[in-house]
């Protein structure tokens, strides 16, 4: 049987957490900033579920 991650796990790895902080900063950088919050928020978000 396999198992079910959740978001929280999901959003807990390094690739996760460096992604969406490179995305972000990638984002502001080109002038798209809705993009950018919203990975900002994601971020944000996967550096604060850190284990």
């Amino acid at each position: 049987m396999t198992r079910r991650r959740s978001l929280t796990s999901s959003l807990s790895t390094p690739l996760a957490r460096w992604g969406f902080t490179t995305l972000a900063i990638f984002g502001a950088a080109t002038g798209q900033y809705t993009p950018a919050l919203i990975t900002g928020a994601l971020a944000t978000y996967a550096w604060n579920t850190r284990r």
